[in-house]
């Protein structure tokens, strides 16, 4: 059976990174013609919570089936099936990007994680590295698991350290905690469903302030180096995970609506995470969107997401109706 809540989480983090790649034409891109300095900080605060939300969620179905099905019992064959559905899209589309855009990108990307196609190569990677420690982490306590993740956002930011980013090296470090909370919200799944409303009121609490932390830290500006490398390296991965961790346990006593919109869009989500950005580079590339974006800064990203979004969905719906869709769309 479908779980809802995973349908809805998963939407609501595409639709943040689609608006996240909307404003990154303003700032955040190293070629950005023009700097709005809020927009910048907004895409930290954003970038902080959707990404992570895609790797728990990726996490918590594959334990939840690595733990109550035996779909994962051969390696080879769930290692075939993750070639399969991120490796072949991946180099599908780094192909695409780099003829489409050829004085953009370099082929040599291709083993770096060209553009945002850098998380199906890090899902992967991340994959690979849970899979074969599983007979490792199953027999660990809670306890034991909450250490080693706290172990893992701890020396996340040693990957600053690792020259180059071969088979996007640094991605995968600064996401595999994020992984290991997906893995202890499935292996807690009992004890989260009878978690007492009661005490509803101290989640609410920490998810505010940690809310209001994110945010802060993410408009804060400060000339203290060392200060800037542990706001973003750790202090404010914890308070994402705080963030979604309290969200996800405040849903489940929430009655989600099968409503066909969030199941089309769960559905092509993929389809429609690959191909928006694809249709952002085009747009910016051409000289009168591009005018458009800089006189019209405040409408323009709206405007953007919303044809984008409709575009995107649109393709991955008609390449999902064939049976190579999983391909090229995983």
């Amino acid at each position: 059976m479908r779980n809802l809540q995973i349908s809805y989480f998963r939407v609501i983090a595409m639709l943040m990174v689609i608006f996240y790649h909307c404003l990154c034409y303003y700032g955040i891109w190293p070629d950005s013609p023009i700097t709005i300095p809020s927009y910048i900080e907004l895409c930290k605060f954003m970038n902080s919570i959707d990404m992570p939300v895609f790797f728990i969620l990726s996490a918590y179905l594959y334990t939840d089936k690595l733990l109550n099905t035996d779909k994962y019992n051969n390696s080879k064959e769930f290692m075939r099936k993750k070639l399969k559905r991120l490796l072949l899209p991946y180099l599908f589309w780094g192909i695409v990007i780099n003829l489409l855009f050829i004085n953009r990108y370099h082929f040599i990307s291709i083993l770096y994680g060209i553009s945002h196609l850098w998380f199906l190569l890090t899902l992967m990677m991340v994959f690979l590295i849970v899979h074969l420690t599983r007979t490792r982490w199953i027999k660990m306590t809670l306890p034991s698991l909450y250490a080693l993740t706290f172990l893992l956002y701890v020396i996340t930011p040693l990957r600053e350290l690792i020259p180059g980013n071969l088979l996007t090296i640094k991605q995968t470090l600064q996401y595999l905690p994020f992984f290991f909370v997906g893995i202890i919200l499935a292996r807690s799944k009992s004890s989260i469903e009878s978690f007492p409303v009661k005490n509803h009121k101290y989640l609410i609490i920490i998810l505010l302030m940690s809310l209001f932390l994110s945010i802060f830290l993410a408009f804060y500006q400060t000339d203290y180096h060392l200060a800037d490398k542990i706001c973003k390296y750790i202090i404010i991965p914890f308070l994402s995970t705080f963030i979604i961790s309290a969200f996800w346990i405040l849903c489940q006593h929430i009655h989600f609506k099968n409503l066909t919109i969030i199941k089309s869009l769960d559905y092509n989500s993929m389809g429609i995470y690959i191909i928006h950005h694809i249709l952002i580079i085009s747009a910016i590339s051409n000289n009168q969107i591009s005018i458009l974006m800089r006189s019209h800064y405040i409408v323009s990203p709206m405007v953007l997401f919303i044809v984008v979004l409709s575009i995107s969905w649109g393709i991955s719906f008609l390449i999902n109706r064939y049976k190579f869709s999983s391909y090229i769309l995983g």
